[in-house]
């Protein structure tokens, strides 16, 4: 086989061409199976656990901060039931959204069980309002928040 030179300088710089345009175009697929990857992570991993953290701010704060606080005469009933009513309502929004979240076998049997642990509590609260007019009509007058 005896090329002309014409052909032979030809393939040389369309051979190397061709190999980087196939090498570039490999390279976008990787890059977009990465990115698709993180994209995953983020929403299967990250923001379940936000909102995990959420659900537990809300019962740390709203809720348990809220009964000690009219226990101990810094905050009225009625600011005590608003804040925890608006604290159910919004636990219950974040919890949904989380468990709509792809979860493993395990996370989803600690979610069963995260979410039989909070009915107790939601449950009390609702009988907090009795024990606060009880606690409201032997307490001192105080100025709420």
């Amino acid at each position: 086989m005896n090329l002309n030179i014409r052909t032979r300088l030809i393939a040389l710089v369309i051979l190397p061409l061709v190999i980087l345009v196939v090498l570039v175009g490999l390279s976008a697929k990787v890059m977009n199976q990465v990115d698709h990857g993180l994209d995953e992570l983020y929403v299967d991993r990250i923001e379940p656990l936000s909102q995990l953290k959420t659900v537990v701010d809300l019962y740390a704060v709203s809720v348990i901060d809220a009964a000690n606080k009219v226990n101990a005469g810094l905050m009225t009933p009625a600011v005590a039931r608003t804040e925890i009513r608006d604290a159910q309502t919004t636990i219950d929004e974040v919890w949904g959204r989380y468990m709509q979240t792809r979860l493993t076998p395990e996370e989803a049997r600690l979610a069963e069980e995260a979410r039989a642990l909070f009915d107790p509590p939601t449950k009390r609260s609702g009988r907090f309002p009795h024990a606060w007019r009880r606690w409201a009509r032997t307490a001192p007058a105080s100025s709420g928040t």
